[in-house]
């Protein structure tokens, strides 16, 4: 009688093709369609050095770095960890600004008219980026902190006016790189 009823199982799974979680008629075009109106999909959490340590991985495999908070996914084509960039639009108006972690991915729009100080500590992780636009008509200076090296090509540090824009990326701990719009 189990045979029956395990056949019987795996017979009405092929034939359905959807497995619903909360849900009992889940979406034909999908082959899981969770629901809920009050909890959420938890995705795992890795450090960069356990995402790296994954064999193999398959095309779009999906993790959340826990050193960048970023969901990152497996691209087959560059054979990398390619990070999901939501990039929030941050405004500040001061004079100094000294990033952090949660500004990983984000866009910083400076729209002060003085000179602005944005310090790059050594506590960023490896992988961290953000961009910025000087929409204010006060310059940018990059100043690296606590033994972070910001290099750029040329040897620039500045924005060049207002509208420019600059990226940072942490290549190595203690070594960051300034691109953009530089002087």
């Amino acid at each position: 009688m189990r045979k029956i009823i395990f056949i019987a199982i795996l017979i009405s799974q092929s034939i359905i093709a959807q497995v619903g979680i909360g849900t009992t008629s889940p979406d034909s075009k999908s082959i899981l369609d969770v629901h809920g109106t009050d909890k959420g999909i938890l995705i795992p959490r890795l450090t960069s050095g356990q995402m790296n340590a994954i064999a193999s991985p398959p095309q779009s495999l999906m993790i959340f770095n826990t050193d960048v908070n970023l969901y990152y996914y497996y691209s087959t084509s560059s054979n990398s960890w390619m990070p999901v960039n939501v990039g929030s639009i941050v405004n500040e108006a001061g004079t100094s600004y000294t990033l952090s972690t949660n500004d990983n991915g984000r866009i910083l729009d400076f729209t002060s008219n003085s000179t602005i100080t944005l310090n790059v500590p050594n506590n960023l992780p490896v992988g961290f980026q953000v961009s910025i636009t000087q929409a204010g008509t006060g310059q940018i200076n990059f100043v690296g902190t606590g033994g972070m090296v910001v290099n750029n090509r040329w040897g620039a540090k500045s924005t060049s006016g207002q509208w420019a824009k600059a990226g940072i990326e942490v290549r190595a701990t203690n070594v960051s790189v300034l691109s953009g719009d530089l002087k």
